[in-house]
């Protein structure tokens, strides 16, 4: 859809009508937009922040999600917050049909001096090519690659040691790939593992330990968490809800303060203010309290 008609009448009354249906959706029919969002979201224009967030606001009518501005404890750690999503579409096809899967596991359990091999392959996995011959990213086996690595680490392993052991070998596989790439691919793997952070579950919390991991990181460029963060703003600048674990992440980022003041980018009025709307767009004041 070109520019022109994201502006005709037309256009407006079904982006409006689209949105009370799925806020409808979202408060009578809450587990099927949890089941149904990896293939909501796939095709969803750039612009449709509004329409993501409602998506991914949803979370279990059995469940409360703690305020995500007063969390003191290891929430990750209750019960209740340690079930998987379930998926109505069966996201893993798309990587066992390329063999990805195969090379997710090499890289994990390999030492550090064969696993460069893996990253590679793993790396070829997530581009195409066109009806023209030309080379594209693969954006649907990336989103799956994505939500893959921590179902498969939660599904394969009993034991809290070998998860917690899988998890740092992940972290370190999604932050060499962040880096490494382009600004395009690294767009399109941010915004897949921001699809992910969602309500309290342990996919939302592998990924927001992720983030975390990213941004502690000395090597991590500006660049890369400037781009993390103009996502994170991207999606709660508009109109509520706003998905749980987006506004939890933002949080907790924030009140690192020193992980802020070591890096320039982050000086100054301009995002101080950035970050004041944030707050106030969430309904929580300008987060001077934090």
């Amino acid at each position: 859809m070109d520019g022109d008609a994201y502006k005709s009448e037309a256009y407006k009354l079904f982006y409006k009508g689209t949105l009370r249906a799925l806020l409808v959706m979202l408060h009578d029919f809450p587990e099927f937009l949890i089941e149904a969002s990896f293939i909501l979201v796939e095709n969803l224009p750039d612009k449709f922040n509004q329409v993501r967030n409602i998506i991914f606001s949803a979370f279990p009518k059995s469940m409360q999600p703690p305020d995500p501005f007063r969390v003191t404890e290891q929430i990750e750690m209750r019960e209740e917050f340690r079930v998987l999503p379930n998926n109505l579409y069966d996201f893993q096809d798309r990587v066992v049909n390329t063999k990805l899967h195969e090379e997710i596991v090499k890289y994990l359990t390999a030492k550090n001096d064969v696993n460069e091999v893996y990253f590679r392959n793993i790396c070829s996995k997530f581009l195409t090519k066109d009806a023209n011959v030309e080379i594209k990213i693969n954006q649907p086996v990336v989103n799956a690659f994505v939500l893959f690595v921590p179902w498969m680490i939660f599904k394969s392993n009993d034991d809290y040691p070998k998860i917690n052991e899988w998890k740092m070998q992940s972290y370190g596989l999604f932050w060499k790939l962040l880096v490494s790439s382009n600004q395009q691919m690294r767009e399109t793997l941010l915004n897949s593992i921001m699809n992910q952070i969602r309500y309290p579950n342990p996919i939302t919390f592998y990924f927001t330990n992720l983030i975390f991991y990213i941004f502690s990181v000395p090597a991590s460029d500006d660049n890369l968490l400037e781009q993390i963060i103009r996502i994170f703003i991207d999606r709660l600048i508009v109109d509520r809800p706003h998905p749980w674990g987006i506004m939890y992440a933002f949080i907790e980022l924030i009140k690192e303060k020193e992980v802020f003041r070591k890096k320039s980018l982050f000086k100054g009025t301009e995002f101080e203010e950035m970050v004041k709307f944030v707050f106030k767009v969430m309904g929580k004041g300008d987060g001077t309290e934090n």
